[in-house]
């Protein structure tokens, strides 16, 4: 067996702290302690709210009751690691936020859906609101990746450039981006302060850049550490995330990003809640300033996050999740109930779980509380909630799941294979739907079309082809 126990994450640099911002007293000098997991090696402990975490160990059996929950043991065995260095992973051609869709094509970008906030890029504040079918954005040319979250895209251009439109980010309380144009989120605007970038990622009212040597800097609100530079300060100018080396990919959500260094080891900041990020489970929630390393993770060249959940890809094809699986969506049966919101407790792991049966995939995408996989044969398979149509495009039969009040939900516990689809090449998880693009470049989604995220005027949630315009 390779090993996982590397020395980059004995040496994470974390600052665990409550999310009021008090720092935590009683061993913030120390940030991580190695700890015992005999017989499988060495571990780490995390400082939580002045006190250390129990010992965090690589899979295996478990000398200390304490530890965080292990992979089921029916589940098939940890990955050996090559631990050779990974180049950065192919550039994102797809991008879904809350209700609406943006793909790049030739260079040029078009949207569809909702747009309230301007995420259709047409520059013209009467579209505010208003649904629309695929439309190219007008003056936006030379775009090699991009990303989106919540009702905001950014892209990143053949110079190295980033131009971003749809929500602007609010930083004290005023529209820094935007400096009073009332035009700012309707029509895509360059971001200052930054070199060369290679891709970016967007969370919920901040975001994050990678350049072109892999570094990665965020801005944006950083009440709970999501920039990961160390502190809680809001930042309208890129800062560098903090004892970060090169990353081969980067993710974001609500308030917590998850990035993968060029060694494939995995490293995760921001606002910790169900165990997303890898520190913390339960109903407590704590934040991590700077990143914190996933210390049963190795070779992994993608991670993606959900509202409450997170997946990494490994080169081999397989993939591990963790955090919230209420829905199912982690992909992994057997999951300890050991977190609660005031209603009845439900799945939740903080250790990384692979998902059984998928040593074949080449892009994940996770929507709000489900997942997704592009697999090596060009189909496509996703698990997790299945209600209001999220996985329509199955002929399996659901499982019941319970959301946070107890209520019975249909979702899928398993990857199950979305039929209709085969040739992809690329796919976008929104909130609730996700979209795939298929060698030819024509698109089809499924899932909630509440707002025309389809693409189409029919608001069912079967699987819809696109019609892009030429």
């Amino acid at each position: 067996m390779g090993q996982i126990v590397r020395g980059a994450w004995l040496l994470a640099y974390a600052v665990v702290v409550a999310c009021d911002g008090d720092p935590a007293s009683e061993c913030v000098a120390g940030q991580t302690q190695p700890c015992s997991c005999a017989p499988r090696g060495a571990g780490v402990r995390f400082c939580q709210s002045g006190a250390w975490d129990p010992c965090s160990c690589p899979p295996g059996p478990w000398d200390d009751a304490s530890g965080p929950p292990s992979p089921d043991a029916s589940g098939p065995p940890p990955p050996e690691c090559d631990g050779q260095e990974n180049a950065p992973t192919a550039d994102r051609i797809m991008a879904a936020g809350d209700s609406f869709t943006c793909v790049a094509r030739y260079g040029d970008v078009l949207c569809w859906g909702a747009n309230d906030s301007g995420q259709l890029g047409q520059g013209d504040p009467a579209w505010a609101g208003i649904e629309g079918g695929p439309e190219w954005i007008p003056r936006l040319h030379g775009v090699v990746s991009i990303d989106a979250h919540g009702q905001a895209v950014c892209a990143t251009t053949e110079d190295g450039g980033v131009v971003c439109w749809g929500e602007p980010l609010r930083v004290e309380d005023d529209l820094s981006e935007c400096e009073g144009d009332a035009r700012c989120g309707y029509t895509p605007r360059p971001v200052q302060g930054l070199g060369p970038v290679r891709s970016v990622a967007l969370g919920n009212e901040f975001r994050c850049a990678v350049d072109s040597i892999g570094l990665a800097s965020c801005w944006g609100s950083n009440g709970a550490g999501q920039l990961g530079d160390g502190t809680t300060i809001d930042r309208s100018w890129p800062a560098a995330v903090s004892a970060l080396g090169p990353l081969a990919h980067l993710a974001a959500s609500d308030a917590s990003a998850c990035g993968a260094d060029v060694r494939g080891d995995v490293f995760c900041w921001g606002l910790a809640v169900d165990g997303n990020i890898g520190i913390l489970g339960g109903a407590e929630c704590r934040c991590a300033w700077a990143p914190a390393a996933q210390p049963t993770l190795c070779d992994i060249v993608e991670v993606d996050q959900g509202q409450y959940h997170t997946c990494a890809r490994s080169k081999t094809g397989q993939v591990h999740c963790w955090g919230n699986g209420m829905y199912g969506q982690l992909g992994v049966l057997g999951l300890p109930v050991s977190c609660a919101r005031g209603g009845p407790p439900f799945p939740c792991t903080r250790a990384p779980q692979r998902v059984a049966d998928l040593d074949d995939a080449v892009q994940i995408a996770l929507g709000a509380f489900h997942t997704c996989v592009l697999r090596s044969t060009g189909t496509v398979s996703c698990w997790g909630l299945a209600e209001d149509g999220v996985l329509a495009q199955t002929l399996a039969t659901p499982s019941t799941c319970h959301d946070f009040n107890g209520r019975d939900v249909q979702c899928f516990l398993v990857p199950t294979p979305v039929m209709g689809l085969s040739d992809v090449v690329a796919i976008a998880a929104g909130r609730r739907h996700t979209c795939a693009m298929r060698s030819t470049g024509t698109v089809a989604c499924w899932g909630d079309n509440e707002r025309r995220q389809l693409g189409g005027i029919d608001r069912g949630p079967r699987l819809a082809e696109v019609p892009l315009p030429e």
